[in-house]
Order: C-alpha cells, then sequence, then structure tokens
C-alpha cells in the first residue's frame, strides 16, 4: 500500500493515499476510535465537461494534491 504521512501539527496527522487501503491496514487498526474526519474524493476527474467548469486530469491532479 502506497500510504504517505502527508502533513503533521500537534494535533493530528494527514494521510495521503487510498482510504480503502488504508482502513484495511495496519494503521487503520491502529487509529480505530482515534479518527474524526475521513476525507475522500473520487479517484479520477470528470471526463465530460460540466457546465460550471471542471477541470481535466491533470489539473484535476494538481489541484487534488495541493
Amino acid at each position: 500500500m502506497d500510504k504517505k504521512l502527508y502533513y503533521r501539527t500537534k494535533l493530528g496527522k494527514f494521510y495521503l493515499g487510498d482510504s480503502i487501503e488504508l482502513l484495511g491496514s495496519e494503521l487503520g487498526n491502529e487509529l480505530e476510535n482515534k479518527v474524526q474526519l475521513i476525507l475522500t474524493s473520487p479517484p479520477f476527474p470528470l471526463n465530460k465537461k460540466k457546465k460550471y467548469g471542471n477541470l481535466n486530469e491533470k489539473q484535476y491532479k494538481e489541484w487534488l494534491l495541493t
């Protein structure tokens, strides 16, 4: 599994990775009853152009990682 500790403060940690894999891992077991938020996003950009102006694949990945 490609899990990555992306950010840490004295208040907590932010992991970047596949949430399903993370929660099914040893780390997921360690986090049980300790997690206050799980933020997920579709793992892909929308392929059809929308009226609200969705991003293309490259722009979506850059946005998601910032």
